[in-house]
């Protein structure tokens, strides 16, 4: 087993510099024609159409290695890519800690011993203590304790993680250009800024620096046994009630949606994405 993946296997994440400052600058970039003068927002699989430059950051040579050391040699993109922009999770209750698997609660798979499915972040700023701009977690807290009823199995992790979060919580010491894997199990949350730093009605942040302004482009990878189950669940829980909300990743297909130059990348590195079949 590699360090990278001892680490992983342990603590439930992986974090690892990969882009270059005139790299992270481009991407800051593409993202503020983008976000224009919105704020808080969240962009989906439309805009990295548009901007194939976003595809390409996440198959980063260096990014592609280290999702083949922890997942496995084939794995596979999920088609749910988006970019965060100043979202810190401000007024939510906990402090907006959670667990992504959440939505996925009736499936036992979860509680497999080869459970493998990560969500990946590239983080464009420093986490700093005044802006955030990271994540938190807590490191190795993502098995759950298996009973017959699921509903209990999550609440049972959830109380455990109430009482222990102070003393296991922690704060990635993440820099500009790094990128972060972790369980879609582990507990996590955005880092919050300073309670001092100024803020609007909005809880828009003020900035001597743009460059510390919260830009994350988000997207999942996962070993293959577990793409199906988790598209499936988006598909039926969430897709069908309201096709029109943020899952506009069920309108395009793979490859035939997808831009020439980001299909060039995923086949040199032998990977592709998945997509939803029904039964």
């Amino acid at each position: 087993m590699s360090s990278l993946n001892e680490f992983f296997t342990k603590n439930g994440y992986v974090c690892v510099n990969v882009f270059k400052p005139d790299e992270v600058e481009k991407l800051r970039e593409i993202i503020e024609k983008i976000n224009g003068t919105n704020r808080n927002i969240g962009y989906t699989s439309k805009y990295f159409m548009e901007f194939p430059e976003l595809f390409i950051a996440c198959v980063h040579n260096k990014i592609v290695s280290t999702l083949k050391e922890i997942l496995e040699p084939n794995y596979q993109l999920l088609p749910d890519f988006t970019v965060d922009v100043e979202r810190y999770g401000f007024n939510i209750p906990m402090g907006a800690w959670h667990l992504d698997c959440a939505t996925e609660k009736p499936n036992r798979y979860l509680s497999e011993k080869n459970y493998r499915f990560v969500k990946c972040g590239i983080y464009l700023q420093n986490n700093s203590k005044e802006f955030g701009g990271g994540i938190d977690v807590m490191p190795g807290f993502r098995r759950f304790i298996r009973t017959s009823n699921t509903d209990l199995d999550f609440k049972i992790k959830g109380r455990i993680e109430m009482y222990t979060r102070p003393l296991f919580s922690k704060t990635l010491d993440i820099k500009a250009g790094d990128f972060v894997a972790f369980d879609s199990r582990l507990p996590h949350r955005g880092t919050q800024p300073s309670k001092n730093i100024k803020k609007d009605k909005n809880n828009k942040l003020y900035y001597d620096n743009q460059g510390m302004k919260k830009m994350v482009i988000y997207y999942n990878a996962s070993r293959r046994r577990y793409v199906q189950p988790y598209l499936k669940t988006w598909y039926e829980k969430s897709y069908l009630q309201n096709a029109n909300n943020n899952l506009d990743f069920f309108n395009y297909k793979y490859p035939d949606s997808y831009p020439n130059v980001f299909l060039d990348e995923l086949e040199k590195h032998q990977i592709d994405i998945g997509q939803y079949i029904p039964e």
